[in-house]
């Protein structure tokens, strides 16, 4: 699966949540962001950065280091992902932002795990 990691433009967006136009809860702000990979190491590593912005409810960046290393005949995959928020997301307490922030990160590397096994015909357990 590491060779696996170029993945068509086209699937890129479906593991980032809330990317998927799916409707929001009433309340939840609306965020336009990006995206970027870089310090791409095959097969071993890379870092994702984002940015996204809020309007009244604030921006966050940040980013996630990487890792990929063999395990049997699959990948594993360890991540460590630091987050700054401002605005309105600031003063609801930084323990909440990380929670949030852990959680987002959560999702997308689940959907990425998901989506990688559909595209290469395996079924991933849940993580």
């Amino acid at each position: 699966m590491r060779a696996g990691l170029r993945i068509d433009r086209s699937h890129r967006r479906q593991p980032v949540p809330g990317a998927d136009g799916r409707a929001r809860r009433a309340g939840e702000p609306k965020f336009k962001g990006k995206l970027t990979l870089s310090d791409i190491q095959p097969p071993n590593s890379y870092s994702i950065s984002f940015e996204g912005q809020g309007g009244a409810a604030g921006f966050a960046k940040g980013g996630a280091q990487v890792r990929l290393s063999p395990q049997g005949e699959s990948t594993r995959l360890a991540y460590d992902v630091k987050a700054n928020v401002g605005g309105k997301l600031a003063q609801i307490g930084s323990r909440l932002v990380d929670a949030a922030a852990r959680k987002v990160a959560d999702d997308f590397f689940r959907n990425f795990n998901q989506k990688v096994g559909e595209l290469h015909g395996k079924s991933n357990p849940p993580a």
